[in-house]
């Protein structure tokens, strides 16, 4: 389940000096690529922020990584004590430190699908294909799609869009992408189900939401056979991955609600209680010493060890727990969060709780809500647009000068059999969320407020209301 394949052989060339592992290659692959560093100007829970302190995409994958990359130390650390040394291998072995170097590449990629303006920006573009009004509606709930296809569009989020970038989508000569390892690839994936087969909660924790889009199900299909996951079966590495991911969140919500003033010290001491935090004295400590009187400064600074000390005891829950049932995990009969199973797993609960406040604050809604306008105006347009496409499209009309707006790689994945644009409906949507998820916050609002782009857009609205 750790071994370094790939889809096909690297092409780069290594030199003597060269010491890295495969995964450390891949690390490089993608820290050095244009849709990590989109993320910065990506929604984490403050859209736009007005100041430096609250964290977007890019920091909270930084700071995700730093846990996974705890967690995945704990782990090997564990695992040599027990007589399988994954860490100290020789320095030529490529499985040198598998466990905890491919946590950090999992989990610096993790939110690299998530679209603009967060977890809102996904449910946006849900509704605008579950709807079957317009033009784009009927076409969406026509014969023109598959059930599974269609299931795709109305329930697409940034999971699978992450792993279609992983898979076909980041810039590259061929059709490989960033051709990572499959066990990074596996461990990204949190619902191992399609469309159809996922997004029913009462079926179990891991098909509350889906993995992977019909367009990749033979690449998830291929990671799985050689890595030997049955279908259905989580990596055992993405339970870690999924800790690291609701560690850091839920601490780190925290300390920015309580920095933008959306979480009080009434509500924190209300809400984090002895039987909450299962009387731990270092957490319940920090607590009291929160105080309306104290200096502002000395308030950030408790809470700073607040966050550190919520987070650490998480780690070290989780670790436990993982090392507790190792054989389930790899057999694929665990079935629950590692961070619920935990002593902290009611701590866990109520830090969602006090983040809900941040999601519904004033701060965020007003902000998010005029991105997500905007941006459903745009996937209105393109998606109306790029229906129209055929063949031998005028290169001079309004819909074919948008396709030409949108990024080439993103283009070249679209078309197919020697095509020079994409053919089927469910190729042209998914070039179009393609485009839309791809987009940071600011992106989507200069894009709106560009003249030449609200000219084709309306004149691609005559064009179909005079069919």
């Amino acid at each position: 389940m750790l071994q370094p394949v790939r889809f096909r052989p690297s092409k780069a060339r290594t030199h003597d000096t060269d010491g890295r592992t495969p995964f450390d290659s891949d690390f490089a692959r993608v820290a050095l690529s244009a849709p990590i560093r989109r993320l910065q100007d990506k929604t984490q829970v403050f859209p736009l922020a007005d100041y430096d302190f609250v964290r977007n995409r890019l920091t909270h994958s930084i700071e995700v990584m730093t846990m996974a990359r705890g967690l995945g130390l704990g782990v090997e650390k564990m695992l040599q004590a027990e007589g399988l040394d994954l860490v100290n291998c020789s320095i030529n072995d490529p499985m040198r430190n598998a466990v905890s170097k491919i946590l950090e590449v999992a989990a610096l990629v993790h939110d690299l699908g998530n679209p603009p303006f967060g977890h809102k920006g996904e449910k946006a573009v849900q509704k605008y294909f579950r709807s079957a009004e317009g033009y784009v509606g009927r076409l969406v709930f026509s014969n023109l799609l598959t059930d599974v296809e269609r299931a795709d569009l109305q329930n697409i989020e940034g999971n699978v869009q992450g792993f279609r970038i992983l898979c076909h989508l980041a810039l590259a000569e061929d059709d490989y992408s960033y051709n990572l390892t499959m066990p990074v690839l596996a461990t990204v994936v949190k619902y191992p189900f399609s469309s159809i087969d996922g997004n029913n909660g009462n079926a179990g924790p891991f098909r509350k939401k889906f993995g992977f889009l019909a367009s990749e199900a033979e690449c998830y299909g291929q990671v799985c056979a050689t890595l030997g996951l049955a279908p259905g079966q989580r990596h055992p590495l993405t339970f870690l991955l999924e800790a690291a991911d609701d560690i850091t969140y839920h601490a780190c919500d925290l300390e920015d609600g309580f920095k933008n003033g959306i979480i009080s010290i009434r509500d924190i001491k209300k809400r984090i209680t002895r039987d909450v935090v299962n009387g731990d004295t270092d957490i319940l400590g920090y607590i009291e010493r929160l105080g309306e009187d104290n200096d502002p400064l000395e308030n950030e600074l408790v809470m700073q060890k607040l966050r550190i000390a919520i987070q650490s005891k998480m780690i070290i829950a989780c670790t436990e727990e993982f090392m507790t049932h190792i054989d389930a995990i790899i057999e694929g009969t665990y079935a629950t969060s590692l961070l619920e199973a935990t002593p902290f797993g009611a701590l866990s609960e109520v830090l969602g709780d006090l983040d809900n406040c941040n999601f519904s604050s004033g701060q965020v809604r007003g902000k998010e809500e005029d991105g997500i306008n905007k941006m459903l105006y745009l996937l209105n347009g393109y998606a109306k647009a790029l229906t129209l496409l055929r063949e031998d499209t005028d290169p001079l009309s309004p819909e074919y000068q948008l396709y030409r707006t949108i990024s080439p790689n993103y283009r070249k994945a679209a078309c197919k059999d020697g095509h020079n644009i994409p053919v089927c409906l469910y190729d042209k949507l998914l070039l179009v969320t393609d485009f839309i998820f791809g987009m940071t916050d600011r992106f989507v609002l200069n894009m709106y407020e560009d003249v030449k782009i609200e000219e084709l857009i309306m004149r691609v609205k005559c064009k179909i209301d005079s069919l």
